[in-house]
């Protein structure tokens, strides 16, 4: 029928990519028609029980014969996935998801994406025909386990079940093709995922996931008060080469201490390009690209959005970073404390947000001499009063009772607590300069700094403080030298 006819043109006409074949006789029209339409690219399906032979030694050797050129199902089996595919599409974002996934290149597949504890991206990728039938079924503690799962553990109640697998139930409005993946000859989609606890549809959802985490969090928010949340993430990655064998060090991307430094960004321009084009086509809008203060340092913002959507842009982008710089043969890491680079520099990270009412900030009062709202005040009166939530650590150290954790604190008050102060203790590592050590000279306090960044040009060591290495012993005992010296004080801070 392929050959004698123009049935082929009018099918990809109407965008037809799948077909269902019966008849008869199996070893004669159906057989070439099967054959003919994979030769003409269809994915094809046989009804191998709404199809007859001659005889039941006729069908059966050719549907041997045409094993290995299409999927063999029965007419209840095919009916169930026709189901299947009309409860999803139910969904929100489904029906466009099934256009979408219909216009697709033939080889085409379908990232089904979760997002774990370590903000690290899981996945099992489908074959896009098969994206909108039959479920995606994902290890019900994968998201629980760590980093890199070297630390796999299963828990008692888990392994008392088998480990089972628990549904993935795709947000197909989210569903995006990825062009750092696809190529002229396949498309990549991903699409966010919930977790159903079982393996049906009908399965109560798992809320303990980073994603439903963000959105309860935002339903409460706009519950309670109305409001959404405008928000960004700003996240520093360091990128690296690789050495020649797999599995052995790696070198930074560039090296030396040259923030913001145009010839340093030449160096990785290439991976910062890819990113920022490459975010662009998913809706995630780069605004400024830059290098930062450590070795292979790379800073990139990005336009805020609304909502969840802000956290699925900021999933995006990190699983984006990784994968394009490993198909440029390099790495990315996020990691605090990466390889090699300036000692003590970290990647770091801001999540910058604003609450609005529609169209307008609910947090800019032009009438107020600040320029503060009361709902302003009253989130910022939130942040305080959960203040004492950080002082977890100082419980578990033991220290809780002689130390107060404040934040930024009005002039006079700084000015007061500088007075009564015998020592200022200034942490931060490798500091642009740091204004801190120079106000508590000027309040005649001896400052124990780190001995790195700014603080070795505004602090003389044995002087005006003490420069310590980024050890907790030595920095105990400069303390413990200068609460016990009471003369070397008062010199210091003379």
């Amino acid at each position: 029928v392929f050959v004698s006819t123009n049935i082929s043109y009018v099918l990809r006409s109407l965008g037809v990519k799948q077909l269902v074949i019966c008849g008869g006789l199996t070893d004669q029209c159906v057989e070439s028609a099967v054959r003919d339409a994979c030769d003409e690219g269809f994915l094809v399906t046989l009804a191998t029980d709404a199809c007859v032979a001659k005889s039941e030694t006729a069908h059966g050797r050719s549907l041997d014969a045409i094993a290995g050129y299409c999927r063999r199902k029965t007419t209840a089996e095919i009916v169930d996935e026709l189901r299947g595919v009309a409860g999803l599409v139910e969904a929100p974002g489904a029906a466009a998801a099934a256009e979408v996934l219909a216009r697709a290149k033939k080889h085409a597949y379908v990232r089904f994406e979760v997002t774990d504890f370590h903000a690290k991206a899981l996945s099992k990728t489908v074959p896009a025909r098969h994206a909108l039938s039959g479920g995606v079924f994902m290890y019900c503690g994968a998201l629980a386990m760590s980093a890199n799962a070297e630390v796999l553990v299963f828990p008692e109640e888990v392994t008392a079940k088998g480990c089972p697998n628990w549904r993935l139930a795709p947000d197909w409005t989210t569903l995006q093709r990825l062009p750092w993946a696809s190529d002229a000859d396949r498309d990549v989609f991903r699409v966010y995922c919930g977790v159903l606890k079982g393996t049906t549809e009908a399965a109560p959802p798992l809320t303990a996931t980073p994603r439903v985490a963000c959105s309860r969090a935002l339903e409460a928010l706009k519950s309670a008060t109305g409001l959404d949340m405008l928000a960004a993430s700003e996240l520093e990655f360091v990128a690296a080469t690789r050495k020649p064998a797999e599995g052995e060090p790696v070198d930074p991307l560039f090296k030396g201490v040259d923030i913001f430094a145009t010839l340093q960004f030449v160096k990785a321009e290439a991976l910062g390009y890819a990113i920022a084009e490459g975010l662009l086509e998913v809706g995630v809008d780069v605004k400024t690209l830059n290098c930062e203060y450590g070795a292979g340092q790379l800073e990139i913002t990005i336009a805020p959005q609304r909502g969840l959507a802000a956290a699925d842009a900021a999933a995006t982008f990190k699983t984006a970073v990784k994968e394009i710089a490993a198909r440029q043969g390099l790495r990315a890491t996020f990691a605090s404390k990466p390889m090699g680079g300036v000692k003590g520099v970290g990647n770091g990270g801001h999540l910058n947000f604003s609450l609005w009412e529609g169209e307008k900030s609910a947090q800019h009062d032009p009438k107020d001499a600040d320029g503060l709202s009361r709902t302003a005040r009253h989130f910022l009166a939130g942040v305080l009063a959960h203040a004492p939530g950080l002082e977890a650590l100082a419980a578990r150290l033991g220290v809780a009772a002689r130390v107060t954790q404040r934040r930024s604190v009005p002039a006079a008050e700084k000015a007061a607590l500088l007075r009564r102060a015998a020592v200022l203790l200034y942490t931060p590592e490798n500091e642009h300069f740091g204004i801190v050590p120079v106000e508590a000279m000027h309040a005649r306090v001896p400052v124990v700094a780190a001995n790195s960044g700014g603080p070795r040009e505004s602090v003389v060591d044995g002087a005006t403080g003490l420069l310590r290495p980024p050890d907790a012993d030595a920095w105990a005992a400069a303390v413990a030298t200068l609460l016990g010296d009471a003369a070397a004080r008062k010199a210091m801070g003379a």
